[in-house]
């Protein structure tokens, strides 16, 4: 899932790192890409030029999402 926010400098955050080391999660940071970029991506999608799918590993609604988090 990929959820956008900007964070507040000194902004931190809660951590279950059992869950972490036993279930091998990752965490990744993002780069938070300009308008520019987001546009470039929408044309290479619209035109089909990149195929997204093998990209995608889980689909779910909204609502099924939300059990996830506290």
């Amino acid at each position: 899932m990929i959820l956008f926010g900007g964070c507040a400098p000194g902004t931190s955050v809660r951590l279950d790192t059992r869950r972490t080391h036993y279930e091998e999660l990752t965490l990744v940071g993002a780069f938070h890409h300009t308008p520019a970029m987001i546009r470039r991506a929408v044309e290479l999608l619209e035109s089909k030029a990149i195929e997204p799918s093998g990209l995608l590993t889980h689909r779910m609604g909204w609502g099924r999402s939300k059990k996830h988090w506290p």
